[in-house]
């Protein structure tokens, strides 16, 4: 037996169930085979037995003559039941929840009470215990569908307590925990009870737990059970309110025949709904019909209720029953408030399953509150679409964001959801007509149509949504840029120090051992000029020698700093003078240059000549070139001055497999700290040309 991880194709991923294999298959089906026999084979003896005219003589009617059309029923709910569970095996015969569900429908379409055991059981007739069979088995499936795992994790705990419970009162029958020795209707609210244990387990499901499909699946389960169970319930409390249908007679007789078919049809909601919900709950939706039957429902109901309590009160009034004017006055009432109250449930069912969607003004204040108590950026994306996603009670909602000419997924709701709808609905979010990304919300049912009220809301939710984004994004780009900025400080700071400890270590190895040496050698020299005059001049010869070195490596140090041309020439001049070293090679190199002299930054200044000289340098050796232009001009753009340097040869052009090396990463490098811009291309015809752009100010002399 293992845990399947495949997903069926439809419109959401399907929850992973149980499948069975090998011997454990085998068990299962002689298992489920051998409880549905035994089922089947009771329901048979019970009805061959009479149950239906034992019933009907609890309740007065010891001669009622269509206990073969109430036995006709019974097999008619039984016969759908079963068939229900046959079509579940022969789809699914090899998931375990599946197999479970078919049994658990058998024994519910068997051992349920029939409409004659409802009303005798109200009137203090005996409890089935078959009854208590069923449901307990309903109950277990609530606790496992649709994946095989408990929920909630403590729930494992109500089936111990519940057979627990049982089996203690078998151990000491008669006892006061013992259900049996209770009245009939005090134990039929604790076989309700333990029902109401199973549904919350759904809904609790529902709620916190589950996918998208398993959303699916369990609304079609609380949809069979609710009208199931609230038609069960229903039929047993009309009669409290007709005191017509409280004694032996004709009303009573029609209401079984009437009440009793309704009873039946509606029953064969719940085999219908589960069958859904295991097979065919990605096709389906079950929210539209949902709605509508809450809604007749609850309006039957309150029209009922109210009917009663005029009635009743006008009853109570007039000190008379006979009155044709008191149901006039609430059959008046009725119409009077009917109206107001239909519309008044369909605002409270839309809400409760298309969430906020009816009230767009309410939607958009909480997703306002959702992003206000959104602080870290990161999460912002994440809690709007949780946010419209739970306004619209919509199970997927997804962002995704414009990237170049694509659209890059950003943030999905639920997040672990396996697949997206297939068609989801796509809007656009424009902000300041330019187009950021798309939001995508995929329906309850596939190809749901957007009402027009949908419209408006999602109308709404994307222009917030795009201001929302667009804000994001310049938050992070701010921030990527502090970073940015941060990084380069801090390689500024470690180049900083780096040079500094370079400099330390050549005067400290280098220049400062060489001044040491040279104070002995003149102590040597004046000791010298008295007593060999000839070694004092080798002495001194050896000391000229060593200052000129020492001299040469402390202008190495400056140059390294600095370079002395720029102080002596300026840049262009700097540059004029070192084209001319290559005036004895095959390259000419012309530099070119504003007319009046500029006196740039030193920072631009030493970085321009850095990559000119590295530029000349590549040409040089690489380019093959017989001529090269350096060009300097000031440009200005939105009010900023720019240094222009342009290095372009007439050689072979640039490599598309060429390697990056070491001064293309320098130039670069000096580029992206003063915050310019370098570019390499071709240049026409031929050749290479290298363009920086140095951000500057500019001061004339």
């Amino acid at each position: 037996m293992q845990t399947s991880t495949s997903q069926p194709e439809g419109v959401l991923a399907a929850s992973p169930g149980i499948l069975l294999h090998g011997l454990a298959r085998v068990i299962a089906w002689i298992v489920v085979a051998a409880l549905a026999l035994a089922c089947l084979i009771g329901f048979v003896i019970r009805l061959q037995a009479g149950q239906e005219a034992a019933s009907l003589a609890w309740i007065g009617l010891l001669h009622s003559p269509f206990v073969p059309f109430l036995n006709g029923l019974e097999l008619l709910r039984a016969g759908v039941y079963t068939a229900v569970a046959l079509v579940i095996i022969w789809r699914r015969p090899h998931d375990a929840i599946a197999l479970c569900t078919a049994l658990v429908l058998v024994a519910a379409g068997t051992f349920i009470p029939s409409a004659t055991e409802a009303l005798a059981l109200v009137a203090g007739g005996p409890l089935p215990s078959d009854f208590t069979i069923a449901v307990s088995g309903i109950v277990c499936l609530y606790l496992l569908f649709p994946d095989g795992r408990l929920v909630p994790s403590w729930s494992w705990l109500l089936p111990i307590i519940w057979f627990g419970w049982g089996l203690l009162a078998l151990i000491v029958p008669g006892a006061p925990f013992d259900p049996a020795t209770w009245p009939s209707q005090l134990q039929f609210l604790r076989v309700m009870a333990w029902l109401g244990c199973g549904l919350a387990a759904q809904w609790y499901r529902y709620q916190h737990v589950a996918s998208p499909a398993q959303r699916q699946q369990t609304r079609w389960v609380l949809y069979g059970a609710a009208v199931t169970y609230g038609t069960a319930i229903g039929f047993v409390l009309v009669p409290l309110f007709f005191p017509l249908l409280q004694s032996a007679g004709a009303g009573l007789e029609w209401y079984l025949q009437i009440g009793g078919t309704l009873r039946t049809l509606l029953m064969l909601a719940l085999p219908i709904s589960m069958a859904v919900a295991v097979l065919q709950y990605r096709l389906w939706g079950v929210d539209p019909l949902l709605s509508r039957t809450l809604i007749y429902a609850g309006l039957t109901l309150s029209v009922a209720a109210i009917y009663v309590l005029v009635v009743g009160a006008l009853s109570l009034l007039f000190r008379t029953t006979a009155n044709p004017l008191i149901a006039l006055i609430a059959t008046g009432v009725i119409a009077i408030v009917v109206q107001p109250l239909r519309e008044q449930l369909q605002r409270s069912v839309h809400r409760l399953i298309y969430g906020r969607r009816e009230e767009p003004y309410t939607a958009l204040t909480r997703l306002g509150q959702r992003l206000e108590d959104t602080l870290a950026p990161e999460t912002i994306l994440p809690t709007l679409v949780e946010t419209i996603a739970q306004v619209l009670h919509v199970p997927y909602v997804a962002i995704a964001l414009r990237q170049d000419d694509t659209l890059v997924p950003a943030a999905t709701y639920p997040p672990q959801v396996a697949s997206a709808p297939i068609q989801p609905h796509r809007l656009p979010l424009i902000h300041q007509g330019e187009l950021i990304g798309e939001l995508h919300v995929g329906m309850t049912a596939p190809n749901e149509p957007l009402s027009k009220g949908d419209q408006r809301l999602l109308a709404d939710l994307t222009r917030q949504a795009g201001a929302t984004v667009h804000t994001l994004r310049l938050t992070q780009e701010l921030q990527r840029t502090l970073a940015d900025l941060q990084q380069s400080r801090e390689r500024l700071v470690s180049a900083r120090e780096e040079e500094r400890r370079r400099l330390r270590r050549d005067l400290h190895d280098g220049v400062g051992p060489t001044l040491a040496s040279m104070i002995q050698r003149i102590d040597r020299v004046r000791h010298l000029i008295d007593h060999d005059p000839v070694q004092a001049d080798r002495a001194l010869t050896d000391l000229k020698l060593l200052v000129k070195t020492t001299i040469t490596d402390i202008r190495g140090l400056v140059y390294a700093l600095r370079p002395p041309a720029l102080d002596e020439f300026g840049l262009v001049g700097a540059l004029q003078q070192y084209a001319r070293a290559y005036s004895a090679s095959e390259l000419l190199v012309t530099v070119a240059a504003p007319p009046e002299p500029l006196i740039l930054p030193a920072a631009v200044e030493v970085a321009a000549y850095r990559i000119a000289l590295e530029a000349l340098t590549n040409v040089a050796r690489h380019a093959q070139a017989h001529t090269c232009q350096v060009l300097l001009q000031i440009v200005s753009e939105h009010g900023q001055d720019w240094l222009m340097l342009e290095v372009c040869d007439d050689g072979i052009g640039i490599a598309t497999n060429r390697i990056v090396g070491v001064g293309l990463t320098a130039m670069g490098e000096r580029v992206a700290e003063l915050g310019g811009t370098l570019r390499i291309e071709p240049a026409p015809p031929h050749g290479t040309c290298v363009a920086a752009r140095l951000p500057l100010e500019v001061t004339k002399p």
